[in-house]
C-alpha cells in the first residue's frame, strides 16, 4: 500500500491490528529513514 492510498474511503479496518499492519506496510514514506516511530493519537490531546 502507498501512503496516499491510506485513507481512502473503500478501506476499512475490522481492528487495530489492521490498521497498525496497513501502516507498517506503507511504502514511499518520506521519514522511514528517519528513525522515528509512529503515534497514533485517538480524541483530543
Amino acid at each position: 500500500m502507498f501512503q496516499a492510498d491510506l485513507f481512502k474511503a473503500s478501506d476499512q479496518y475490522s481492528s487495530l491490528e489492521e490498521v497498525l499492519s496497513a501502516i507498517r506496510g506503507l511504502k514511499d514514506d518520506p521519514l522511514a529513514n528517519a528513525g522515528t516511530n509512529i503515534v497514533i493519537s485517538r480524541g483530543n490531546p
